[in-house]
């Protein structure tokens, strides 16, 4: 199976408050890309290409210390995700395979025996798409929601997406909306919070939800 892999690195991450380039943070004190690039390089792909803004080209050749052969694209305009893989496959010489594994450089802990799962199902099942995706240990999270029927992604909603600002259902996979149905002013008798219970539309699932002075707190039953 022929493919080639693209690392999405354009991404100025503001919400890191720092001077230094998003991937380039260190985890397990090693930068984010290069737990990226070496997870990559284990999948021994036909190429490895990286798209990166304006603002990272001077990091060039440290990339290319970790990985010789790497292939750069410039994303100028940060377009979105369509858009950089779009300047990653418009690069000469073409980065085409026949499959393009699509990777995050701000990514560094999905391991190379899950990736290599996900093109083996993708290849086996003879897919135009496949995306890989996790369950978090609770719905307290911003992440967005792949909608699936049937083991077939639908589509992919944003949290900020969902309708009236409303807590999408993760126990059902965002098939049904998350509704209010007991709101608790306080929480035990010093009065610390309050609890609110929500029940998902679709598959009954509920949540409840605790806010307190030090964190809130959300959990299915």
């Amino acid at each position: 199976m022929s493919f080639s892999i693209i690392i999405l690195a354009a991404r100025e991450g503001t919400r890191m408050n720092s001077k230094i380039p998003k991937v380039f943070h260190k985890v397990g004190n090693i930068p984010m890309i290069f737990h990226v690039l070496n997870t990559s390089k284990l999948l021994k792909p036909k190429t490895i290409s990286i798209v990166i803004s304006n603002e990272l080209i001077k990091y060039k050749n440290v990339i290319k210390k970790n990985c010789k052969n790497i292939k750069f694209a410039i994303q100028s305009k940060q377009l979105g995700t369509a858009d950089a893989v779009r300047c990653a496959l418009n690069e000469k010489p073409s980065t085409n395979s026949d499959i393009s594994l699509i990777l995050y450089g701000d990514t560094p802990l999905i391991s190379h025996i899950s990736l290599k799962k996900c093109l083996e199902r993708f290849k086996k099942r003879n897919s135009d798409l496949c995306v890989l995706s996790m369950t978090p240990p609770n719905t307290n999270h911003s992440y967005g929601r792949l909608i699936t029927k049937k083991d077939r992604l639908e589509k992919i909603i944003e949290k900020s997406e969902s309708k009236n600002n409303q807590n999408l259902c993760f126990a059902c996979q965002g098939t049904g909306e998350v509704k209010v149905i007991k709101n608790i002013a306080q929480v035990g008798p010093y009065h610390l919070g309050k609890e609110i219970k929500e029940k998902c539309t679709f598959c009954k699932v509920e949540n409840k939800i605790i806010h307190n002075r030090q964190n809130t707190e959300r959990t299915l039953h």
